[in-house]
């Protein structure tokens, strides 16, 4: 397996409009790599070596004693470096996401051989990725430039989690999770 992680989708509404994000990106900016990864989400923990059916049984606890809460957007953000440029819509880290992150974190490290630290609570930067693999400063400035009128205060509800994976360029997802 490539990827492994704990993430959420994101309901019909919103993952209608990172797609349509996508879409724009992809069309005005030249911006076609996030095609490869095609699911709207926020990662709350990425790694390697996932034990998967332990994490399973970990994660199904962890569901039944969370309550779904409410996701804010803030805006955009970006990661920067020489390997990879990546943009994204910020998430406004507040009390129930920080909590509900951490009490992920501390059931799923356990059963990850190999967890990144980008994602322990005190780094973790909250967000739903528009743009990465192909995002040069040329990209980044017509994606700026695109999305600067974009009204991206958004409010969402989180009511579910999945262990998902890829392989290659197909995503999947091994087991979702309800909140209770």
């Amino acid at each position: 397996m490539n990827l492994q992680g704990i993430a959420s989708r994101l309901g019909p509404e919103h993952d209608a409009r990172v797609r349509s994000l996508w879409a724009s990106l992809a069309a005005d900016c030249g911006l076609t790599w996030i095609a490869k990864t095609p699911i709207p989400h926020l990662s709350w923990v990425v790694g390697d070596g996932f034990k998967f059916e332990s994490l399973s049984k970990e994660l199904a606890g962890l569901a039944r004693s969370q309550r779904p809460f409410v996701a804010r957007t803030t805006g955009l953000g970006v990661f920067t470096g020489e390997a990879d440029i990546v943009l994204y819509l910020a998430l406004i880290k507040d009390e129930p996401l920080a909590t509900f992150h951490r009490a992920v974190w501390e059931a799923a490290t356990a059963h990850i051989e190999t967890p990144s630290a980008y994602y322990a609570p005190a780094a973790w930067v909250p967000h739903i990725t528009l743009a990465h693999g192909d995002v040069d400063p040329e990209g980044l400035a017509c994606a700026a430039r695109l999305l600067a009128r974009e009204n991206l205060h958004w409010t969402f509800p989180v009511t579910e989690f999945s262990l998902v994976y890829q392989e290659a360029e197909t995503a999947e997802e091994y087991t979702r999770f309800q909140l209770e």
